[in-house]
């Protein structure tokens, strides 16, 4: 199964990379959802240069939930 799933990830980075586009028209992305993708890239990034209130908020919910001393 694993050369399965080899083939058909090698054949999407075929069309890719490989491939030409058929549509070389640019995409257009609405003002809602450039100011979602703005929302959740920044909390990404805020997230990966500041986790400490992340990892505090899953370590009170995990004495919460499973009472280990």
């Amino acid at each position: 199964m694993s050369f399965v799933s080899l083939y058909y990830y090698l054949m999407v980075l075929r069309q890719m990379y490989i491939n030409k586009a058929t549509d070389e028209s640019k995409l257009k992305v609405s003002p809602v959802m450039l100011g979602a993708l703005t929302v959740l890239i920044s909390g990404a990034i805020w997230v990966g240069v500041y986790p400490q209130p992340l990892v505090d908020a899953v370590r009170a919910a995990t004495r919460a939930i499973l009472p280990i001393g």
